[in-house]
């Protein structure tokens, strides 16, 4: 629900569909990763599901529909805008992914500092 938010919102605000992507993206894992953290689970069983949704099936479908039918310009213009889609929900899982990933690390880091008295890098 939190990705699709951001995805509907796109006719009004006027962003284009790779930035709706993108932070519907975002939300959604960081939904995911905040759940990971109280459920005590895995963030991809949360992330997962709710990118499942999001990703542009009926656009790259409907490209190929269109490059087997020889609509060469249409079908390579439908493909590009579904692999963009595609590209901002990868960045979007990546970025908070890797953000949760450095304060984990930055936490534990801590964590061995206060506790044996010396820097372990």
């Amino acid at each position: 629900m939190a990705g699709w938010f951001f995805i509907s919102l796109r006719d009004q605000m006027g962003y284009s569909s790779f930035y709706a992507n993108f932070f519907g993206t975002l939300a959604l894992a960081l939904l995911s990763e905040l759940s990971a953290r109280i459920f005590k689970q895995p963030a991809t069983v949360f992330v997962i599901p709710g990118i499942i949704p999001l990703v542009p099936g009926l656009g790259i479908y409907k490209g190929m529909f269109a490059v087997i039918n020889n609509d060469y310009n249409g079908g390579m213009s439908i493909l590009l805008t579904a692999i963009t889609d595609s590209c901002a929900i990868a960045v979007g899982v990546m970025l908070v992914s890797s953000l949760f990933r450095v304060l984990k690390i930055r936490k534990d880091r801590r964590f061995l500092i206060k506790y044996h008295g010396k820097d372990v890098c």
